[in-house]
């Protein structure tokens, strides 16, 4: 999956948990597909790994509680 099949590509970030040195980021991704028109409306989760000031690893989840125990919480 690639940008160019969506019309605009909105990442909207609803929710932040620090976790020592993570960061879980919940996520609502909305968009339309550019051919089919079918809308998008979906959260994922991020998590972060911040040292020394620097995101040194990112991971995608598909769900909170997932996300949450890959980040040590």
């Amino acid at each position: 999956m690639s940008q160019a099949e969506f019309e605009r590509l909105d990442l909207v970030p609803e929710e932040y948990i620090g976790l020592g040195d993570n960061v879980v980021v919940v996520v609502r991704f909305v968009d339309r597909g550019r051919e089919s028109g079918v809308p998008i409306d979906e959260r994922l989760c991020h998590v972060w790994t911040v040292r020394e000031g620097k995101a040194v690893r990112m991971a995608v989840h598909s769900d909170r509680e997932e996300a949450l125990r890959a980040a040590g919480g």
